[in-house]
This record gives structure tokens, sequence and C-alpha cells, in this order.
């Protein structure tokens, strides 16, 4: 009796350990509503910067640091709790090697950079608010993954867990590969395809979180002569993994997605329009009229961002402005008298942040009055 009650538990743990081996991260579920500190950031794909209640957060591609933008006291520096620190190396919280992404997730500040302990990693990182820790969670990718290809990447944190998409891009053009966007924890090393699209020379782009939901698109070119594009809009459930495409006319090319409507533009020869539609395409509604082709465009869920800073570098007697315009249609601000030196970094929603490459300051304007309220003494502290 003894031996058939040591086997039975000894085989119902052994299935347990089967279990848990196998089982996958479970995504948390936040319901139907915006929840501010659980739901990703995505003003642009490019993660240059980032907010709290407290400021913003911008990566410094000069310095190698993370910059901390203090809206209350208007003074800008490295996230960093050392007095002493010089801000030069991986003693201090802020910097990086090779840093390119900063991201604002449940009171914490993480970063993509370098691994500190082995140059072909790229990692995650993750700092408190105020600088005084910083912690290698995982790693992301590794360059020898695949080594006839260079990649670019995309990564969100949503709702508990990271979003990733590695564009691996061969060296060779003439051959097929495939990309893919993943699930992944913040720690460990566990990864887990969700998606993936394969042609020639294919891109797989995170546009936007809204709730439950991420949309994204895909493209590829048909053939070897990479004389077609073919390209998709999807939305994934992250409750069910259920990946649906979105199914806007042709021509039209997706912003974001928010409530169920899908927000699309459509491009002529002389302007650009932006739709609001259902998930199949129906019920469009023509939203905005933007007399520019080439607009620089930015989302949060509040507006959409129009930027003209690709026009007026080729066209020097136009003025830079920012459109921002409200999910309804409405122009909500027409920030103009911008320098054509000041990127986009980021949005709170109420202010934007823009970075002057001539004289390394940030700016901050107003969106609802238009106002610059930080100018030139808004300026990241110099090194001792």
């Amino acid at each position: 009796m003894k031996k058939h009650l040591l086997l039975f538990m000894l085989l119902a743990a052994m299935l347990l350990l089967v279990s848990c081996k196998n089982k996958k991260y479970e995504q948390a579920d936040y319901g139907d509503s915006y929840v501010p500190e659980q739901d990703a950031q995505t003003f642009t794909v490019i993660k240059s910067g980032a907010y709290t209640d407290k400021g913003f957060y911008a990566v410094n591609a000069g310095s190698g640091n993370i910059d901390f933008i203090d809206c209350a006291n208007k003074k800008a520096a490295p996230l960093c709790s050392r007095p002493e620190c010089k801000h030069n190396d991986d003693s201090c919280s802020a910097h990086f090697n090779n840093l390119t992404d900063v991201i604002a997730y449940d009171g914490y500040i993480y970063a993509v950079a370098q691994s500190e302990s082995d140059f072909m990693a790229t990692s995650l990182y993750r700092l408190s608010p105020d600088g005084s820790e910083k912690v290698e969670l995982r790693e992301l990718f590794r360059t020898e993954e695949e080594n006839d290809a260079s990649c670019s990447y995309e990564l969100i944190i949503h709702r508990g867990c990271g979003y990733m998409v590695i564009n691996w891009q061969e060296n060779n053009r003439s051959n097929k590969r495939k990309q893919s966007l993943y699930r992944i924890p913040l720690t460990g090393k566990e990864r887990t395809e969700l998606f993936s699209f394969e042609g020639y020379e294919p891109l797989i782009h995170i546009l936007f979180a809204d709730t439950n939901n991420i949309y994204f698109t895909a493209s590829c070119y048909d053939e070897a002569d990479y004389a077609n594009i073919t390209d998709h809009d999807y939305r994934l459930d992250i409750m069910t993994d259920e990946i649906t495409e979105i199914k806007e006319p042709d021509g039209y090319s997706m912003l974001a997605g928010i409530d169920n409507r899908i927000y699309s533009m459509l491009r002529s020869d002389d302007n650009i329009k932006v739709f609001s539609m259902d998930e199949s395409g129906n019920d469009a509604k023509e939203m905005y009229t933007y007399d520019n082709t080439m607009p620089l465009i930015f989302r949060d869920r509040n507006y959409l961002y129009l930027d003209n800073e690709l026009y007026v570098s080729e066209n020097s007697d136009m003025q830079r402005r920012i459109t921002v315009i409200d999910y309804d249609g409405n122009m909500v601000r027409d920030i103009a008298d911008i320098g054509i030196n000041k990127s986009v970094i980021w949005s709170d929603m109420e202010k934007i942040l823009l970075y002057d490459s001539d004289n390394g300051q940030y700016s901050i304007y107003d969106i609802k009055t238009g106002n610059e309220i930080v100018t030139d003494t808004y300026q990241a502290e110099e090194e001792e």
C-alpha cells in the first residue's frame, strides 16, 4: 500500500512539473477601460520618450543617458540620484551603451540598451523613477541569432507583458524571410510567437495599444523584383491571442484604433484625409483634410499630431508647425513658429516635448494654448 501511495505521489509531482513547465505566461485582464499606468504609450514606434505624472523622460542620444525633464521646476538632468556622478559610465543609473528606448510603465522607467555583461545582447532594464536603482531584467535578443542579417525592433509594455517585434533584415535581398510578433514576460527568457509574416523584406510595426487590443501592420514585397508591396493591418486581442485583419478600403493606412473605431489616412497628390471607420471598413467618416502629403504623424488617446518638419526641410520658405486634431476631426491647436532643428519627442496628452539638436535644449508646448512654456532656460545640466 505504501509503495502504491509513493508511486502515486511521484506521478502527481511529475505531472505538476510538466504542467508548470508547459504553462504559458498568463495575460492580466484590466478590463475595457483605459488604465494609465498599465496601458502602453504608443505616441510613435520610436520610443525616444515617455511620461509620468512627475514629468518627461527622454533618450539623449549624444550622451547615452536617460534625461528627466521636470515640468514643475523646469529643469532637465540625467536620471541619476548621485550628485557626484559624472553620468558617463555604467555606474550611473542614467547611462547606457547603445540606448534606444525609454518606457514608462506601472511606476517604473524601463530602458532598452546593450547588455552590460554581453555586448552581443540587447537587454531590458528597469529603473526607479528617481534614478536610484537600475536592474538588468532580461535579454531581449542577440545579434548572433541571425548572422547574415541586421535588425530593427520595437517593444511596448502593455498590461503586464512586453510585446516585441524583431525585424531581421537580409543582406541578400533576393531571399524570403519571416518576421514575428512576440509576447514576453518582463523577466526570464520566455517569448511566445503570436503572429508571423513572410515575404521579401517583410516588416511588422506596432501602431497602437487600446485596452485589450494591440493594433499593428505587416508589409512585404510580393516578389524578388520588389515591384509591388503588400500591406495588411491587424488587431491582436491580448486576452484570447486572436488576430483580426482590419478591412480598410484600398489605399488607406491605419493610424490608431480606439474604442473599436479605426482611424486611417488616405494620401492624394495634394493632401491627406483622415477617416474613422469600423474594423470592416464600413461606416467611414471623413474627419480632417491636411494640405500636405508627407507629414510626420504621431498619436495618443486624445489627439493626432501632424508635423510638417520634412516638408519644411525641403522648402525653407515654409513655416514649421504642428497641427493637433482630436478624434472627432476638430483642430485643437496649430502650433507655429517652431524651429526646424526641434524634433518631436513625446506627448503626455496635454503637452508636447521637443528637443533642439542645435543647443541640446528641451522645449515643452502646451496643447491647449500653443504656448512654449519652457524655452532656452530648459537645458540639461552639464556634466562636472
